[in-house]
């Protein structure tokens, strides 16, 4: 897309993960007559597709099938059901300026007056974000969840979100986040309780 050719498009809207966002698009009509975009900051070029249904799939093939995402940034707190125990990881943060001048913003993860291993909070927490939900499902989950985590955030809007997961079957479990439920494999949710448990029981180095 050449700028004597693209028209620029800005879009505003209220993220769950960062709040206000405004992204940049820049469109423009290509040789061929297909009409091209462009996000700002990228020099991928994509294909507009003039109908929404243009291969005949429903709304469900573009629904989204995050099994959670949250940027670790916007948590002030996380506070932990996992059967009887109950366990409230705080973030507590401090600006530092560097030698060079730079402000640099440093985290620590305290669990009841200990500071834990910020690399092991923040791997316990990428572990949750890198998880592939298997699908969609509009089964309603029986019993109390296996699991809940609540996020208590530092955003102007949606201030506390919760993570919930329940024991389903021999293969899966159901998560329901920011109101959308999935199937979660067995194993992933193995791994993340797994590093919660290292996550609670490390200490600051």
């Amino acid at each position: 897309l050449t700028e004597d050719k693209q028209h620029k498009m800005s879009i505003t809207y209220e993220s769950a993960q960062r709040g206000m966002v405004t992204d940049v698009i820049y469109i423009g009509l290509g040789e061929n007559g297909s009409t091209y975009a462009r996000v700002d900051g990228s020099w991928v070029v994509g294909s507009i597709v003039n109908k929404y249904d243009y291969f005949g799939f429903g709304y469900e093939k573009y629904q989204a099938r995050d099994f959670f995402k949250l940027d670790l940034d916007t948590v002030d707190s996380m506070t932990v059901t996992l059967g009887d125990m109950v366990s409230v990881i705080e973030a507590e943060r401090t600006l530092e300026v560097t030698s060079d001048g730079k402000e640099k913003i440093l985290t620590d993860f305290t669990l009841g007056g200990k500071t834990l291993d910020s690399a092991a909070v923040t791997a316990w927490f990428n572990s949750m974000c890198n998880v592939a939900a298997e699908d969609l499902t509009a089964e309603t989950p029986a019993g109390s969840p296996y699991m809940t985590i609540t996020f208590d955030r530092n955003t102007a809007n949606h201030k506390e979100m919760t993570l919930k997961i329940w024991e389903y079957d021999s293969s899966f479990y159901i998560s329901e986040f920011a109101g959308i439920k999935v199937l979660v494999n067995k194993n992933d949710v193995k791994t993340i309780v797994n590093n919660l448990t290292a996550a609670l029981e490390s200490t600051a180095q």
